[in-house]
């Protein structure tokens, strides 16, 4: 005999102008929910927790606005974000721009296939998601066994999610030696402001991870973006040639205590 479970995981969205609207979700989907929209989160499993993982400007807007009822009791109904479209949530998305998808819903991250490779931070390839017409961004990752990625500053904020892979990250603030972080599936880092930050695959499987941005592209407040420009050009990346000798030997040194080829070619 055969035994069939029917889980329920779902969330519910709503305004004072929409229906409530369902969606279903598993582990190691990505959503977002509607700007100031009510919703409810149901675990149906009965065997199970289910763990989420959220960014918002929650803590931002409560310290600019002092005064949690206006946060938390306004019911100011955003309909040029959502208003109770039946796609909502069905994940299709749009390109925008040369790498830009922008998308409400994707049912798992961790098999997600829409990454271009991108050689501006090394080797891998990269997604920038736009989600609910927010001012925050993310961006999805993934890079090759054996490699590693070029080494960045940005403001504070910035939370990196391991999806999949084994390795190590170092950061560190100029002029100062890195700290060495080991990493696997679901560790989670938040670089502290204008640390260089360098993320090494060790492991025997592509590593993937996302990060959740305080702002992106589309919605940009200030100049060029210089994250991924060269420190010799006015920007915030050190380039493999100029990165100290020092990184590549520990690089290969923990390859090589895993078993792992080192895939980064000659200098």
């Amino acid at each position: 005999m055969k035994r069939f479970f029917l889980i329920s995981i779902a969330t519910d969205i709503w305004t004072a102008k929409t229906e409530k609207q369902t969606f279903e979700w598993q582990e190691g989907s990505l959503f977002t929910i509607p700007l100031n929209a009510a919703h409810q989160l149901f675990n149906g499993d009965g065997r199970q927790l289910a763990l989420l993982l959220g960014c918002s400007f929650a803590p931002t807007m409560i310290n600019l606005m002092h005064n949690e009822d206006f946060i938390f009791n306004n019911d100011f109904v955003f309909n040029d974000r959502y208003d109770g479209e039946a796609d909502y949530f069905r994940g299709e998305g749009k390109v925008v721009g040369k790498k830009m998808l922008e998308t409400n819903f994707i049912a798992d991250v961790r098999a997600f296939d829409k990454l271009d490779h991108d050689p501006s931070r090394g080797y891998g390839r990269n997604v920038q998601l736009g989600m609910g017409c927010n001012s925050m961004s993310l961006h999805m990752s993934e890079f090759p066994v054996g490699t590693y990625k070029k080494a960045h500053r940005h403001e504070p904020g910035a939370h990196i999610l391991i999806l999949s892979g084994q390795g190590f990250i170092l950061e560190w603030p100029q002029g100062k030696e890195p700290v060495k972080l080991d990493w696997q599936a679901v560790s989670l880092f938040m670089p502290p402001d204008q640390w260089f930050h360098q993320q090494f695959n060790t492991g025997d499987v592509p590593a993937r991870y996302i990060a959740f941005n305080p702002r992106g592209e589309k919605f940009r407040t200030k100049g060029k973006f210089m994250n991924n420009v060269s420190l010799k050009d006015g920007g915030n990346q050190i380039e493999f040639e100029d990165e100290d000798p020092a990184i590549r030997a520990l690089f290969e040194k923990e390859c090589a205590r895993n078993g792992v080829q080192v895939n980064m070619g000659k200098r």
